[in-house]
């Protein structure tokens, strides 16, 4: 495009027939898009033999090049330090809470600890066949303990209000994974319902004064429906066997559309005799309802909206930006910042997701269960229907008048706007008009390596319609890419330990089975929840997700751009000021504060 790279110098790698030998594709695990492993070492080696001999560092490039980065490994590690001596102390303090508690007790209490951590993992509790025993057989912790699991880390919103109803739809407008509540449009509820028995005496008793046939003419019925969890073989943890309901649930307004709260929920996606539609009125049972709901909306949330919908798709666009853009690139030099850390997310995500990694460890997902998950998610994954202009248009919820109160949606909004019009400014100061972009051919091959088979297989980006040779598309495209990197990766990241760091209220994975209609009490519900193993690991990942920013949404390094673009970082940055301002403002009228979304919180790229 003519400029040289902001800092002045020449570009350490204009030669994109080089940077195309150091950055590769690896469709080896499954056929989903990573970075091969030795790019990474390829560019540290690289870009160090380029400082030997003089030519200048790109920062951006070394901090992804060493995979995390110089500044990733300085604050990264304090915090991670930080969040293994929180959990000793919590293990410490829990075991020896009481000041004057007997000695006896003391040792009696830390021996029981002992067992559960050490002796289980020597004798698995399975049969010598391998199959794990009932989940009868297994004692499982009381809420109590679940309470005292955090006394020195601080309290997580659903600690106290994870029986509460209102909190439980709350969750579904401003949790931990905000994006899965769908209109059922007025007339239309017989056919959701076709699947769903839910009565309208069922609707009457829960909603007192309200009816099914009224809510679904003035359309205050809403639905949530994880059938992508269906026939997923959730596996075996700690040696119990795992259970994951491919939950449907439906959710209504109050008649002055106030309020939303929950109806019912299916613990499967067909109605069966094990399997019948529960409501708050058949209280234990509805509880445990709501457990199986929370597991599914975990696991759908870990693996489809982070894992793939965040981190495998804009590392695939990462990944061919630097192959195709030289770094002198002006979209490039715009994207860097937001990319920052990305492939090397990617490769963590990569063993996250495979055999014996985190997310089948922690989550109701078999190892050959997150495979499959993970394929599901990527196969239906549509850029275009994911964007800021379509998330909540295509579930029927972007209109105020249909779901007044979504916190989500309107912070989302309100930070999005700030992108695509500091992106609109950019983007008309590098290209005067349509035919400049047409001409950009490193831009055209960027988008073409995108949507290769060989390359990140998103082959409906910049594909028919949706053509990228305008200034308007090639604005909508590098504003999403940057909102789903930033604001959106945010919103599925930052309420985590408010809705997960209390275990009851989301559990990671479930370990018995869904309420039977004749057969569930108390104890019933502790089975679902995890053994103390599973319940630390819940915690501490919790804990790491929501707490982990390296830097803040319109902060960028020194000549990250070149002089004439620094009044467009400028008013960015004071458009970003103007929505926390708004943010906090409306947090005063809401049923609880929404957080996640302030700008001053969200970081730069995706870093977690």
């Amino acid at each position: 495009m003519g400029r040289t790279n902001p800092t002045g110098q020449t570009p350490v790698s204009g030669d994109l027939a080089e940077q195309r030998d150091i950055w590769r594709f690896d469709h080896s695990w499954n056929g989903l898009v990573f970075p091969e492993p030795d790019s990474l070492l390829r560019a540290a080696q690289t870009r160090i033999l380029g400082t030997i001999i003089g030519s200048p560092m790109v920062p951006e490039t070394l901090d992804i090049a060493v995979g995390l980065g110089p500044r990733w490994l300085a604050n990264g590690v304090a915090k991670q330090c930080r969040t293994r001596m929180n959990g000793i102390r919590a293990r410490w303090d829990h075991e020896f809470d009481a000041p004057d508690e007997r000695t006896s007790n003391r040792l009696r209490r830390a021996i029981d600890a002992m067992d559960d951590r050490v002796t289980r993992r020597i004798w698995t509790p399975t049969d010598r066949d391998g199959t794990p025993p009932p989940f009868e057989h297994r004692l499982p912790l009381t809420i109590d303990e679940f309470e005292r699991s955090l006394p020195t880390l601080p309290r997580p919103m659903s600690f106290d209000r994870w029986q509460d109803d209102r909190y439980f739809a709350w969750q579904r407008l401003a949790g931990s994974c905000p994006v899965s509540l769908t209109w059922i449009e007025p007339g239309r509820v017989a056919e959701v319902l076709a699947e769903f028995p839910v009565s309208a005496e069922q609707f009457a008793a829960t909603r007192s004064g309200d009816s099914l046939a009224a809510a679904d003419e003035q359309g205050r019925l809403f639905l949530v429906n994880h059938a992508i969890l269906d026939g997923i073989d959730p596996g075996v943890a700690d040696g119990w066997r795992r259970w994951l309901p491919a939950v449907k649930g439906l959710f209504a307004l109050t008649p002055d559309r106030s309020e939303l709260w929950p109806v019912a929920i299916q613990c499967s996606q067909t109605p069966s005799p094990d399997h019948v539609v529960v409501t708050p009125a058949d209280k234990i049972a509805w509880t445990m309802a709501k457990a199986s709901f929370q597991v599914a909306e975990a696991t759908w949330a870990a693996v489809a909206e982070r894992r793939i919908g965040c981190h495998l798709v804009i590392g695939a666009i990462t990944l061919a930006m630097f192959r195709n853009l030289d770094t002198n690139h002006p979209i490039r030099v715009l994207l860097s910042p937001h990319v920052e850390y990305t492939l090397a997310i990617d490769l963590a995500t990569k063993d996250q997701l495979a055999a014996g990694g985190l997310i089948p460890e922690l989550y109701a997902v078999s190892d050959d269960g997150c495979v499959e998950l993970c394929q599901r998610a990527w196969k239906g994954y549509d850029w275009y229907e994911r964007s800021m202009r379509r998330e909540f248009a295509r579930r029927g919820v972007a209109d105020p008048d249909v779901l007044p109160d979504y916190p989500a949606r309107d912070d989302l909004r309100r930070v999005g706007n700030a992108i695509e019009a500091f992106v609109t400014r950019y983007v008309a100061l590098e290209y005067p008009d349509d035919t400049a972009v047409a001409a950009d051919t490193q831009l055209a091959e960027w988008i073409s390596e995108i949507q290769s088979h060989h390359g990140g297989r998103l082959a409906h980006i910049g594909a028919g319609e949706h053509r990228i040779d305008t200034i308007d598309a090639l604005r909508e495209f590098v504003a999403d890419i940057i909102w789903r990197a930033t604001a959106f990766h945010h919103a599925v990241t930052a309420g985590t330990f408010d809705s997960m760091g209390f275990v009851p209220n989301m559990p990671a994975a479930q370990f018995a089975p869904p309420p039977h209609p004749a057969e569930h009490d108390d104890g019933h519900h502790l089975a679902m929840l995890p053994p103390r193993s599973a319940m630390d690991r819940q915690i501490t990942e919790a804990w790491r997700v929501s707490n982990t920013r390296l830097n803040q949404l319109g902060r960028y390094a020194r000549r990250a751009f070149w002089p004439d673009a620094d009044p467009l970082v400028e008013s960015f940055r004071g458009a970003l000021a103007i929505v926390e301002a708004e943010i906090d403002e409306a947090n005063r009228n809401r049923y609880l504060p929404y957080l996640a979304l302030r700008p001053s919180g969200i970081a730069n790229s995706i870093q977690v």
